[in-house]
């Protein structure tokens, strides 16, 4: 049960929660799932937190998530995963994340802050209504989306 993912995604993630701190960052991640609970990240999209109260929560702006769905529909590439950040808080499932996971087929990655800087990702998917599995996230030398 692995997601690889290049360092350019992820810096690019970096930059995006440390540029949102003290709010919440989010990202859609695109790629291609294979089989056995193995994703493969083409690109992250960094995403506007359009959230009431962004400090706490995200939301991602659904015109993003139009655009990518309109832009994957030429490719053989999918919507694989929601990325977002805890700011001074754990990269683990929150009861609220959890209580709002719409798309279970979609795996979390969550990054954890601390004094606006990265501390660290973690990724997860459903298991089933209430648990959830941590994922291996393996840094690739390739970058899929180039």
């Amino acid at each position: 049960m692995r997601v690889d993912i290049s360092p350019s995604d992820l810096d690019c993630l970096t930059r995006h929660t440390e540029a949102c701190w003290p709010d919440e960052a989010c990202a859609l991640i695109v790629g291609q799932y294979l089989q056995n609970q193995h994703w493969i990240v083409k690109r992250v999209e960094p995403a506007k937190n359009v959230a009431a109260d962004k400090s706490r929560y995200f939301e991602i702006d659904p015109e993003l998530r139009i655009k990518v769905e309109m832009n994957i529909l030429l490719e053989d590439d999918e919507i694989i995963g929601v990325f977002h950040s805890h700011p001074e808080g754990k990269a683990f499932l929150s009861e609220n994340d959890i209580k709002n996971i719409k798309e279970p087929n979609l795996f979390w990655l969550i990054a954890s802050t601390s004094s606006g800087k990265l501390k660290e990702f973690r990724a997860f998917i459903a298991a089933d209504d209430r648990n959830f599995d941590q994922l291996t996230l393996q840094t690739t030398s390739t970058a899929y989306g180039d």
